[in-house]
C-alpha cells in the first residue's frame, strides 16, 4: 500500500507543483493586494488584467487622493494623458479607470460602481469606437474580465476562472520558459504575455511607453517597415461600421447618462479615430447625440486629418499620444 501512495504521490508531482507555483507566484497578481500593478519603469511579462488592476487602484486609491475626474474606455483611452487632459479641466485629481479591451458594460459598471460610493464625478471623458466595445454588453474572457466589485459576481468565482485561464496548456507552456529560461515568446494574438516596457504613475493609473517613442524617434522607417502588415491598403471611397447600438446597449448608456446628470458632471464623448477610415453607423452617431447632446459627442470616425497618415498610429489600432491631446484641444478649444 505504502508503495501506490509513492506512485500516486510520484505521478502527481508536476501537477503539485503547478498548483504551487500559482500561489506562491501569484502570475495574474489577483490572490493578494498590490501596491501596484506594473513596474514603475520596466515590463510586466505576465499581462495584467487592466479592469481588475484598474478597480484595485481606485478602491485602494480613493481615500487618499479623492478623485473627482475619470478617463473611461478601451486601452485606446490610454493615450489621453492626464498632463493633457488637465489643462482643460483644471484638476489634478484625475484617475484613469480603463481596461483593456473595454466593453460598453464595463464603462456602465463602473459608473455605478462610482454611484454606490457616493463618489462625485465633476468631469468625465468618455473615449468610445466605432467598431468595438458597443456589442459587448456582459463580462467575458480574462484579459477583460471585470472585477466583483464591478460586476456584483462572487469573488470565489472570478478567483476559479483566472485559476482557469492559469491552467491553459498554451499558457502554462510559455509561462514556465519564462520562469526557467527568463525570456519570453509571444504567440501571435496572445493577451496573457507581454515584452512591452512601461512607465507607470500609480496615483493616475496611467500607463505610457516611452521606449517605444524613442524608438521611432531613433528610427521612424525601421519601426514602420517591421509592422507593415498591420497597415493595409484602405478604402478609398468612405465606408460605415454596421449598426452596433440596439435596445441592451440603449440601457446600458441611459444609466451612464442619468448618472452624468446627477453629478452635474462636465462630460466629453470622444468617437476615436481608427486606422481603418470607418465612420460609426449614422442611427448609432444619431442616438448618442440624441442622448447626451450634441454638444457633447465629438466624432473623429471616418476619413479625416488624423486618419489620414499611418505615422498617426503605433498598428492599425492605436493611435499615438499627440493626436490625443490635439483631440482634447479641439473638443476643449470653448
Amino acid at each position: 500500500m505504502r508503495k501506490l501512495y509513492v506512485k500516486i504521490f510520484v505521478a502527481s508531482l508536476p501537477l503539485l507543483i503547478i498548483v504551487a507555483v500559482y500561489f506562491i507566484n501569484d502570475p495574474f497578481q489577483v490572490l493578494r493586494k498590490k501596491e501596484r500593478f506594473f513596474p514603475v519603469d520596466g515590463v510586466q511579462y505576465v499581462s495584467v488584467n487592466k479592469d481588475y488592476a484598474s478597480t484595485e487602484m481606485f478602491l485602494m486609491n480613493y481615500p487618499q487622493y479623492h478623485y473627482d475626474s475619470y478617463i473611461f474606455g478601451s486601452s485606446r483611452s490610454m493615450y489621453y494623458h492626464v498632463a493633457e487632459w488637465q489643462r482643460h479641466i483644471h484638476s489634478d485629481r484625475i484617475f484613469h479607470f480603463d481596461a483593456y479591451g473595454e466593453s460598453l458594460y464595463g464603462i456602465e459598471r463602473k459608473f455605478q460602481l462610482l454611484k454606490r460610493m457616493k463618489v462625485p464625478v465633476k468631469n468625465a471623458l468618455l473615449i468610445l469606437s466605432a467598431d468595438d466595445g458597443l456589442d459587448m454588453v456582459e463580462d467575458n474572457e480574462f484579459t477583460a474580465r471585470k472585477h466583483p466589485a464591478i460586476t456584483g459576481q462572487s469573488a470565489f468565482i472570478f478567483q476559479i476562472k483566472c485559476f482557469s485561464d492559469y491552467m491553459d496548456p498554451g499558457f502554462l507552456k510559455q509561462y514556465f520558459r519564462l520562469l526557467l529560461t527568463g525570456t519570453v515568446q509571444v504567440r501571435p494574438f496572445d493577451n496573457t504575455l507581454n515584452i512591452l516596457p512601461t512607465h507607470y504613475e500609480a496615483k493616475w493609473n496611467e500607463v505610457t511607453f516611452p521606449l517605444v517613442d524613442e524608438d521611432i524617434a531613433r528610427n521612424r522607417d525601421s519601426f514602420y517597415s517591421a509592422r507593415s502588415h498591420f497597415f493595409y491598403d484602405r478604402d478609398t471611397a468612405e465606408t460605415w461600421e454596421p449598426q452596433h447600438i440596439f435596445e441592451k446597449q440603449k440601457r446600458l448608456f441611459q444609466n451612464i447618462h442619468d448618472i452624468l446628470k446627477e453629478n452635474n458632471t462636465a462630460y466629453k464623448v470622444v468617437i476615436s479615430p481608427l486606422y481603418c477610415q470607418r465612420r460609426m453607423h449614422k442611427e448609432d452617431l444619431a442616438y448618442l447625440q440624441q442622448l447626451f447632446g450634441a454638444a457633447h459627442v465629438y466624432d473623429f470616425s471616418g476619413r479625416n486629418k488624423f486618419t489620414a497618415s499611418k505615422y498617426n498610429y503605433y498598428e492599425d489600432s492605436h493611435y499615438k499620444p499627440f493626436i490625443a491631446t490635439a483631440i482634447m484641444d479641439s473638443i476643449y478649444q470653448n
